[in-house]
């Protein structure tokens, strides 16, 4: 099957954990469906409740550029402040509990923009190119497999045991 048949896995499904902030950059991970009981929570204080006991069914994570905007206005994008209260954490905080009405993947270098019913739009814009940079674009997580688009947009898949 095609990266777009896993990355379409994400229509409907609602959005229920966002990890970003301080110490992370402007890297965002994105959490999707059910909520899976972790074997051991996590201890992290910087985590809700809900991202301590429970992993996503789906998980995205973002190290490629990006931006969020609701309508014809952008709210925030990858280079804005990660600080507490900033316009980046206001703005993609947004997304929790907002669900996926639809997607689109330019087939050729794998760019997403994901649409959230509440009129907001989360794009992703693979940029990485170079092994200085040496960071995936995005990784999408699934029960089975990793999907990684990774430098010059190359996509890799790494099965689970």
């Amino acid at each position: 099957m095609s990266i777009s048949y896993y990355i379409n896995l994400l229509k409907e499904k609602k959005c229920w954990s966002v990890i970003a902030g301080v110490g992370t950059g402007s890297v965002v991970h994105l959490g999707f469906g059910e909520k899976k009981s972790r074997k051991k929570p996590l201890k992290n204080p910087n985590l809700s409740k809900d991202e301590k006991m429970f992993e996503p069914e789906i998980g995205l994570m973002i190290h490629c550029a990006w931006r969020l905007s609701k309508l014809d206005k952008i709210l925030c994008g990858w280079r804005d402040s990660n600080e507490l209260k900033s316009n980046m954490l206001k703005g993609i905080n947004l997304l929790k509990d907002k669900k996926v009405i639809d997607i689109h993947l330019n087939q050729t270098v794998y760019d997403l923009d994901i649409y959230f019913d509440n009129n907001m739009c989360f794009q992703l814009f693979c940029d990485q190119t170079n092994n200085y940079d040496s960071d995936e674009n995005y990784t999408l997580f699934l029960n089975q497999a990793a999907y990684t688009i990774g430098l010059k947009s190359l996509l890799e898949t790494e099965y689970y045991q």
